[in-house]
């Protein structure tokens, strides 16, 4: 496709917002939020690559040469003209950093976001997939990464939208993943957590694939172990062949593991799964294995041994709807601070 052709589409997708015409690809209409439409800007010039130019944010006549997100910001310094009518949703890995380092452009990009306070200018969340951190954590990084104020209520983890499920918050849960699962799962509002590592160190003999950790003596916390009443999957863990044992375990047993029942406990115990990425971009020239992929593990293991389909009381994290919603939440409590909420339109999901 020529840089002719990214412009007829960049200019199908302005008649659209204006009411003149209509654009299906990269456009996202979110039930959710009623009047709302996700204009997904990462779809109109993805193969340009950056001239290093200031004036390119000023231009339409240097487009020419411009990368993808330099022109996203340039159409919302554009719109910025008036009082802002719109929100902001930016994707964080691959797109603002890639394995820690800080995309070009990207810092002296964010300096035009904000005021001479430092302060955005226009409702800004922070969507990320990433799953290890507390959100505070990733507001710190995020901070550092961009030279801009960056609050715990302007990031949304994959994990963020648990919070919203109450229910499960007093029931014992066990939590796979990496990083501080449990203050992450305690700050979402669960009070009764058990580690994939606790979980190993209670029942020994379950960990049976690695000859050299292998230990099955009994430990003296196996008779007062409380049943598992949810599953929480907040990321890839490290041990996969571990986690996938004592995961199926745990479903299949009806969250005791150490009683074999007479037979499969049907549907199995709740599961709540964030992020779905098959792959996610690193330092390596391919893609790496995301938690997607270990979920799919998971899935085929459990209908392999079972002849039964793993069902999941919620999958979060992108692209779900729900984590949308979540985000939508802390746009319009941003938009209340600033004075715009009667003025929001449209959410850009860069």
């Amino acid at each position: 496709m020529s840089d002719v052709d990214d412009w007829t589409n960049l200019v199908a997708l302005e008649e659209a917002e204006d009411g003149r015409g209509s654009r299906e690809e990269g456009v996202t209409q979110f039930s959710g939020a009623g009047k709302f439409t996700i204009l997904s800007l990462l779809v109109l010039l993805p193969r340009y690559q950056s001239a290093g130019s200031n004036d390119l944010l000023l231009k339409p006549q240097a487009l020419v040469g411009l990368d993808w997100f330099t022109f996203s910001v340039y159409r919302i310094n554009r719109l910025l003209a008036d009082k802002a009518t719109f929100g902001l949703l930016f994707d964080i890995d691959g797109v603002l950093v890639r394995s820690n380092r800080v995309l070009p452009d990207v810092r002296e990009t964010f300096l035009r976001l904000v005021d001479s306070n430092k302060k955005f200018r226009v409702p800004t969340v922070f969507v990320t997939n990433a799953g290890n951190k507390l959100r505070q954590q990733k507001a710190s990084q995020l901070t550092n990464w961009l030279g801009v104020e960056v609050s715990e209520e302007q990031v949304v983890m994959a994990h963020s939208p648990l919070s919203l499920f109450t229910p499960f918050h007093n029931k014992h849960a066990l939590l796979s993943g990496q990083g501080p699962v449990v203050d992450i799962a305690k700050d979402l509002g669960f009070t009764n957590v058990t580690t994939m590592e606790t979980l190993r160190d209670t029942f020994p003999s379950l960990d049976a694939v690695n000859h050299e950790r292998y230990n099955p003596a009994p430990s003296a916390l196996g008779p007062y172990f409380k049943p598992v009443e949810v599953v929480v999957l907040f990321g890839e863990p490290v041990r996969w062949e571990t986690s996938l044992q004592l995961l199926i375990d745990i479903l299949m047993t009806n969250g005791l593991p150490n009683n074999a029942p007479n037979e499969i406990i049907y549907p199995h115990i709740p599961v709540l799964a964030c992020n779905m990425d098959l792959q996610w971009m690193a330092a390596a020239c391919m893609p790496r294995f995301g938690h997607g992929a270990f979920l799919i593990c998971l899935e085929n293991l459990y209908k392999k041994i079972t002849e039964k389909d793993l069902i999941y009381t919620a999958l979060i994290g992108k692209p779900s709807e729900i984590t949308y919603h979540h985000a939508h939440q802390l746009i319009m409590k941003q938009a209340k601070e600033i004075g715009v909420a009667d003025e929001m339109k449209t959410l850009y999901a860069i």
